[in-house]
């Protein structure tokens, strides 16, 4: 997240490699530069809080909208209503900058074997 909001200021940061496996290594190399303020610069919502109401629409077969948290967060919970509430029956529609949930009638929601919350 970091990394992609330094970029947004005119940062470029890399990532060095093994050069004998090819693996990425955890050593960054940040150049001397100058921040740029774009413009605008939206702070998106936190995705881990965003999560307690669209599974609370999930559960009440309801609907609810997150704005400015979308499929271009850089949040991995973000992907929650995808990965998670799409394959236990929700509707989900994402857009770059929003998310919503609409949940399955009462009693339909689905169980699902596992969830990877890592």
């Amino acid at each position: 997240m970091t990394i992609a909001m330094m970029l947004e200021f005119g940062i470029t940061v890399t990532r060095r490699v093994d050069a004998n496996t090819g693996a990425n290594l955890n050593v960054y190399d940040i150049p001397k530069g100058t921040y740029i303020n774009p413009e605008v610069y939206n702070i998106e919502s936190d995705a881990s809080s965003a999560t307690y109401p669209l599974a609370i629409a999930a559960i009440t077969g309801t609907t609810c909208t997150i704005d400015n948290i979308g499929s271009a967060s850089l949040q991995g919970d973000a992907r929650f209503a995808i990965e998670v509430l799409e394959r236990m029956g929700c509707s989900v529609t994402q857009t770059p900058s929003s998310t919503t949930v609409q949940g399955p009638p009462v009693g339909q929601l689905k169980a699902i074997e596992e969830v990877d919350m890592e």
